[in-house]
């Protein structure tokens, strides 16, 4: 798969908005709820559908869940200015 310019600078303003959500000495949170963190601000960046690929009532589910809400949070936080910068 060829990956343009375009996506290489999605991926990388991902990994620094979880980097940043996520420091060093932050209380440690399960893959799950990181996955489910990274899905709304992919869905976001690039306009794309993610869902969850947990069974619904598991624990991965539910910590999926809560790390959308998270994400949600992140991606509202950010000024409009750089929500726009990100998205172009």
């Amino acid at each position: 798969m060829l990956v343009t310019l375009d996506e290489k600078a999605i991926d990388y303003a991902i990994e620094v908005l979880m980097q940043e959500a996520f420091p060093p000495g932050r209380e440690p949170y399960s893959t799950e709820y990181k996955e489910g963190v990274a899905a709304v601000l992919e869905r976001r960046l690039y306009a794309a559908s993610t869902s969850c690929r947990y069974p619904p009532g598991t624990a991965q589910a539910d910590a999926f869940r809560a790390g959308e809400v998270e994400g949600k949070v992140i991606w509202k936080h950010l000024s409009e200015g750089k929500r726009k910068a990100l998205a172009t």
